[in-house]
């Protein structure tokens, strides 16, 4: 009898096949299907030593910096509505187990158990929103976008269209991209009954944003326990710099750097590409500026 790979073991076999292989792998079986590409918006201030070493450690070193949620520019981005379902015996029951998973003895337990079923219904969820409040505070998240053509990305991430776009491809470091999942977008938070499935709905609410944000089209790598720390995607997943609309010869220069940069340290050199502006419509189109680069084309 043939045993059945797990998710873990078979993403590990598929991130070790050649490239090609390792796409059609990926597009037979991966459901729901995963898009090609994924996005980084960046500013760029050429004048600014911090800002080109941050840039660099992206196209050069292939450095991802994983923030906490609390550092996010939406203050809603993760919450959830708690409620505590169930009968007086399921809370006891929920009492129990989280107690016995912390190593409290059975004696020390039921005292406990008892005092918290006579603390008011209000006064446990406020204790287990501080709770996710200080768990997200040591969430790490990557976000991408997911289109290299949204205009109001580049107004927001890229400095008025004056950054740059970069585009990844998730073939390419799958092991590490294939843990990047779409973002759910809803008017209203989700609902998790503590007493009942709060594990089971953790997931909904680390991939829950108000539906204001759907112009994204994010998609996030999520790390419990590794906010502010810097996870490292092959430098080989980077195949595209899309460059604003607006930018500046003095940033051009920088990114010229960094492919000199990338070539003295062996890694492929990636295809440069410039936004411009339609004449006709509120849109852009992206240009390739030199054909000779390597790697495979943008392609939303």
């Amino acid at each position: 009898m043939v045993r059945e790979l797990t998710i873990f073991e078979w993403t590990k076999r598929t991130s070790s096949l050649p490239y090609l292989e390792r796409r059609r792998e990926i597009q037979r079986f991966v459901r729901p299907a995963q898009s090609r590409f994924l996005y980084k918006y960046r500013a760029i201030d050429p004048e600014s030593d911090l800002s080109i070493e941050r840039l660099r450690s992206i196209v050069v070193g292939g450095e991802l910096w994983f923030s906490s949620p609390l550092d996010f520019n939406d203050p809603f981005d993760m919450s959830m509505s708690i409620v505590l379902g169930g009968s007086a015996k399921d809370k006891r029951r929920r009492y129990d187990a989280i107690l016995k998973e912390n190593g409290v003895p059975f004696k020390k337990r039921q005292e406990m158990v008892g005092r918290l079923a006579r603390t008011p219904t209000q006064d446990i969820e406020r204790l287990l929103r501080d709770s996710h409040t200080k768990q997200l505070g040591t969430t790490g998240v990557f976000s991408f976008a997911g289109d290299p053509r949204n205009i109001l990305m580049w107004s927001h991430y890229a400095q008025d269209h004056s950054g740059v776009c970069l585009q990844f491809e998730r073939a390419r470091d799958y092991q590490f991209l294939s843990a990047a999942l779409l973002v759910r977008y809803s008017p209203d938070f989700p609902v998790v009954d503590w007493t009942s499935d709060f594990q089971e709905s953790l997931s909904e609410v680390l991939l829950r944003k108000f539906d204001g944000w759907a112009y994204e089209k994010e998609e996030r790598i999520i790390r419990l326990g590794e906010a502010n720390s810097i996870q490292r995607v092959q430098p080989e997943a980077l195949t595209a710099i899309i460059m604003g609309c607006r930018i500046s010869s003095a940033s051009e220069k920088v990114i010229s750097n960094l492919m000199a940069e990338r070539l003295s340290a062996g890694y492929p050199l990636v295809r440069i590409y410039r936004a411009r502006e339609e004449l006709a419509n509120y849109a852009l189109r992206l240009e390739l500026v030199d054909d000779s680069q390597q790697v495979t084309a943008t392609d939303s």
